[in-house]
């Protein structure tokens, strides 16, 4: 897939200003953040996904990552693995 402007339709474009890469990055990272809240959002509310951060037994300052399951996932004898990617484009690389 690829993400286009709403209005124009264009293709995403990671340089919108060619002499500011902080400012293209920040542009990037937020549209990411926007992207991953949309996906979560609809796994949640369309597919009735449970989030649940892992592990369950984290210490504070310890990594974690979230995992989104169905109501039956841990009594089916069969389930479904999606694994997303990381960084601030995780939600749009599942695999």
């Amino acid at each position: 897939g690829q993400l286009h402007h709403i209005t124009t339709g264009a293709a995403y474009e990671f340089n919108v200003k060619e002499e500011d890469h902080a400012f293209n990055q920040r542009r990037y990272e937020a549209l990411g953040n926007l992207v991953t809240d949309y996906v979560y959002d609809l796994l949640e509310k369309e597919c009735g996904l449970k989030k649940r951060t892992v592990p369950l037994d984290a210490h504070s300052g310890e990594p974690t990552t979230s995992i989104f399951h169905s109501e039956d996932a841990f009594t089916n004898d069969k389930i479904v693995i999606l694994i997303h990617g990381t960084g601030v484009v995780r939600s749009w690389t599942m695999g």
